[in-house]
């Protein structure tokens, strides 16, 4: 189900997006976060990730969950750690979908290793590095996960 992201301008959806995510001991692939986050993602066009708090509704922590738009298909990660940061610090200037009309630089690195279940795979540990844009989005949508937003 498409849901409405949750953006800093209602303070009941602030007090979310500053949530920490918290790890889910099992998942399943129709979980209704892994569904909403899909679909919410798919609907915004401009969209390159999606945090599990910029969609959640309720005031218990959000699972630890982000979709991210990868090889043109929408993926969800479950349970993301970064394990390794690689290269330079780099300045990137970054938008996010629950603050609309702003901007911020941030510094991201060049290369994250994550570690992360998919749906339909609960027991099997996946580890992906990412470079470039997609570390940045990683990186970004695990700021979300931490409770940190870019400004």
């Amino acid at each position: 189900m498409i849901v409405p992201i949750n953006t800093i301008d209602d303070p009941a959806a602030l007090s979310i997006l500053k949530m920490k995510a918290i790890e889910m001991p099992t998942w399943k692939a129709d979980d209704e976060i892994i569904v909403n986050l899909l679909d919410t993602a798919n609907s915004v066009e401009t969209a390159a990730g999606l945090a599990s708090n910029q969609i959640w509704k309720q005031v218990t922590q959000p699972p630890a969950a982000f979709a991210l738009h990868a090889n043109d298909n929408w993926i969800v990660l479950l349970n993301p750690r970064i394990i390794n940061f690689g290269g330079p610090r780099l300045m990137h200037v970054e938008e996010c979908l629950s603050l609309p009309g702003q901007k911020a630089a941030v510094p991201r690195r060049g290369r994250v290793t994550l570690t992360y279940l998919l749906p339909g795979q609960p027991k099997v540990l996946h580890t992906t590095t990412f470079t470039d844009y997609s570390a940045m989005v990683v990186q970004h949508e695990m700021d979300h996960l931490r409770g940190k937003l870019i400004k």
